[in-house]
Parts: structure tokens; sequence; C-alpha cells
């Protein structure tokens, strides 16, 4: 496929704006319905540029480019045709034509190409704009060669937070999913299954997990991290939020896969879980102590969230882990129209931490692993935190009735090809 430049992509992906399935409403009337849920106006913001978007119910669009250089705005312009069927939009221009897919969250679309995350933003209000470029020209030097730090709007960072939440319910169904397989060979609904490379839960579940990973990292992590922004209590606020949850995909990726890639800003290495787990525990000590997390909803990490998954993360590390709030509760919730799987097995909240959950957890190394296993019996399966506890007392493969090898998942075969740095697990086959 040819490599989508950021004018193509900002197009393509509000076009993809849909969750409709427009053979539900036939031919011509179905790709009229998606047309008229993509029309609209979007913005982009990177670095020194901003991308506005305007698409027409008539299969039009056209994408303006502002480039801030040497004290100046200047804008080009590009035209395009689209159409849309069965979720797949086709941009088409003077010069060519594209094919993309498209991820929706609440008023920010995400369009993933080569492992790259872009998330744009719908708006109605021009002043928004102006304030991006008010920012943007405070932040450059007229004249000067240097990296400019990319200019991102407190509105814009919590709509990438937004995002990063309804694929961790995404992600977390298809984790607990991975896990019932391991231990029962079967779904939710009862029909076999079996783990391997070129499973469609495995792929889905690597792909949900860096999929909240990256933009975290990109956007929010590496934009406000060791920079003026740190000082600002709101840019601090979200960048602490995201840290917790991305150190919560990390954990339980780690604990399914062992060795998994880890950002650092732009660097990217593969750690064990170990050592993912020392570079996480570190974050949310950091969080902890700064009390920036306010709890902005029921269904957003807070800071007893937090101090619970320290506490997951110490028991897997050294045997001990303190839990202060045993009583605190924190669940996911779940978009019925978004995730209508999900919703039909959990319903409308995917429990993340209850009070039963965070006794069995502060309880793990002061009663025997046999009441332990008594206890969790009495949880309705698959419960988040059954699979940790299991690995941590030594009682997974017992359990489950496996191989040693097996409590590890195979990466997708997709991963392998595009990171030469992983290497496929002993026991799977390609």
């Amino acid at each position: 496929m040819k490599k989508i430049t950021l004018p193509f992509i900002i197009v393509i992906i509000p076009l993809l704006l849909t969750s409709c399935d427009p053979s539900l409403l036939g031919g011509i009337l179905g790709n009229l319905f998606n047309n008229m849920a993509v029309a609209g106006s979007y913005y982009l913001a990177n670095d020194n540029k901003i991308l506005l978007l305007d698409v027409l119910e008539d299969g039009s669009a056209e994408c303006e480019t502002r480039e801030y250089q040497n004290g100046s705005w200047n804008s080009s312009y590009s035209y395009y045709e689209y159409t849309i069927k069965d979720s797949v939009v086709t941009i088409e221009s003077n010069n060519d034509t594209f094919i993309a897919k498209y991820k929706l969250a609440d008023n920010s679309l995400l369009l993933t190409i080569e492992e790259r995350t872009h998330i744009f933003t719908r708006y109605e209000d021009a002043s928004i704009i102006e304030g991006i470029q008010n920012e943007i020209e405070s932040l450059t030097p007229p004249m000067a060669d240097v990296e400019i730090i990319p200019s991102y709007s407190i509105e814009f960072l919590n709509s990438v937070l937004f995002a990063a939440y309804s694929n961790l319910v995404s992600f977390e169904y298809y984790q607990l999913l991975l896990e019932k397989i391991r231990l029962t060979g079967c779904d939710y609904y009862g029909s076999s299954h079996k783990i391997t490379s070129n499973s469609y839960y495995i792929k889905k579940c690597w792909n949900d997990a860096y999929n909240i990973i990256k933009p975290l990292n990109e956007y929010i992590i590496a934009t406000i991290e060791n920079s003026h922004l740190y000082k600002d209590s709101e840019y601090r606020e979200i960048l602490h939020e995201a840290y917790v949850i991305q150190s919560f995909v990390y954990y339980n990726a780690a604990l399914l896969w062992d060795k998994i890639p880890y950002y650092n800003n732009k660097e990217q290495s593969i750690l064990s879980k170990y050592e993912i787990m020392d570079c996480i525990k570190y974050r949310l000590e950091e969080v902890l102590e700064s009390e920036t997390l306010r709890g902005n909803s029921y269904y957003r990490f807070d800071h007893n969230a937090a101090q619970i998954l320290l506490a997951e993360i110490n028991q897997t590390l050294y045997g001990y882990g303190d839990i202060e709030n045993h009583t605190a509760e924190f669940s996911l919730s779940v978009d019925k129209e978004i995730y209508p799987e999900v919703y039909q097995y959990y319903g409308s909240e995917l429990p993340i931490y209850t009070a039963t959950k965070n006794s069995l957890i502060q309880q793990e190394n002061q009663i025997s692993n046999e009441e332990l296993y008594a206890q969790w019996q009495t949880i309705e399966l698959p419960s988040y935190g059954y699979w940790a506890m299991l690995l941590r007392t030594g009682l997974a493969q017992e359990v489950a009735g496996c191989e040693e090898w097996e409590l590890i998942m195979p990466y997708p075969y997709d991963a392998i090809l595009n990171n030469y740095n992983l290497t496929q697990h002993p026991g799977y086959e390609y």
C-alpha cells in the first residue's frame, strides 16, 4: 500500500465516521446516511501546522493546510471526492485513490495506518482554531530552525483520554476472553477455540493495547513530560491520567505476552514483564505522591484506582501490595452501540476493581492458595485479576490444564512481521 501523507490522512478519517452498516439501509440510502453522519468540520494541530477539513454530504471534501513559518501563516488547499460502502471509504483526488478504515470515539476520529494513530477533532466554533493558532505562534521563535513543541489544547488532549478509555473496554474484553479460552478452551458462548499466532482474538487484543499505548505516548506523554507544559496543573493532571491508563494496559499486556514493546517518548525497546512493571511502578508513585487525579467520573481512573493498580504491581514484583481503601471501585462504561458484544455479556459496566477483588489482592499472601482459589470461585468468571492471581501463586498451569509454555500467549503473526525485535515464543507455530 502506498504511504499516505498527512493531508490525505486528515481527509480520510472523518469520512470514515459511522458505526452503521450501510447494507442495513440498502444501496444509495445507506451511502447517503453515512455521508450525512460524516458531514462537518474537523481539525488536526501538528507542530506548526493546522489541517482544517470541511466534509459535505454530496461526497466532496475540502482540506485547508495552514502552516506557520517565519512569523506568518500560509494556506494551501486540496479537494477530494469520497464514497462510503460497508464501513470502507474510498478517497479520490486528481493524483491518486486511497482506501482506509476508521474508529470513532465521541467527537474524536482515529485512524491507524502502518501502526501510527492519528486523532482528529470535530469543531463548530472557529474561535477554537484561532486559539490554536495563537498558541502555535507563542511557541514558535521567529526565523528559528528548532524543534517545535506540538500545540494541543486541553480539549483535544481530553479527547485523546476519552478515546483511550473507549479502546480500553475492547482491550479488557479481549484480554478476559483470551484468559477464559486458556482456562476453559471456549469463548463466552461455549464455542471451542485454540489460541495461535493467527488467532483473531490474539491480534485484536494486541492491536487494542497499542491503539491505547501509542496515542497516549505521542499526543500526551511525549508532549507534556519534561516540557514547560508540565508546570500547568491542567496539563499535569492529563499527563498523570495518561500514565495510569497506559500503566494498566502495560501491566496486563505483560502478563499475557511476558515481553512487549515499551515506549519512552520516541524510543521503543522490548522489555520483560518485570522490567515493564519496574518502569510503570515509578510513574504510578509519582501520580499518587502528587495527588493530581481528582476522579472526573466513576468511569475514569482516580487516586484510589491508581493505588490499587500499584498494589497489584507490587504484589507481582514483591509478593506484597497494600490497598488503603478496600471498598474503592472502578468500572469501565460500556457503550451498547460501539461494543454490542461486550454489552451483551457484561451490560453497561465492565467491573475492574470491586471491594471483593481488592480484599483478595490484599490477602493473597495471608491465606493459603487453596482458600484464595476457593474465594475467587465465588466471583463470576471471567473476572479481572483472576488470571494474574493464578500466575502469581503458581496455580495457573494446574487450573488451566495446559503446558507451561501455554501460560504465555503467542505474538500475533502480523506483529512479528512488523517488528524484527519480537521472536515468537517456543511452542507456537507461525
